[in-house]
């Protein structure tokens, strides 16, 4: 079995991911991904996970683009985190005292 992710892509409105890590970012309009050594970044509107499990993710909404990035993550010129300071947010996730 290869290390690299699986990805499916179904038209513009879901991505399926096989032999991800880590979700790095999560919001409605960017998702990025952590798939060992390859970042997959997924742009577009009203996205959201439809499904998590260890082998697979699910994000659905309208995609836009689906970027794969190396190199930390990071393309040239790229800043190292999103210019919000909301790197890993989950606005569901409860905060620690």
């Amino acid at each position: 079995m290869s290390s690299a992710p699986h990805v499916e892509i179904d038209g513009n409105r879901e991505v399926i991911i096989g032999q991800h890590r880590t979700i790095v970012l999560y919001s409605a309009e960017e998702m990025q991904i952590d798939c060992g050594g390859l970042l997959l970044r997924i742009l577009g509107s009203g996205l959201e996970l439809r499904v998590l499990t260890a082998e697979e993710l699910s994000i659905c909404g309208t995609v836009a683009a689906v970027e794969y990035l190396t190199n930390g993550g990071r393309k040239d010129g790229d800043e190292v985190d999103p210019p919000d300071g909301r790197r890993g947010h989950n606005p569901r996730a409860r905060r620690r005292a």
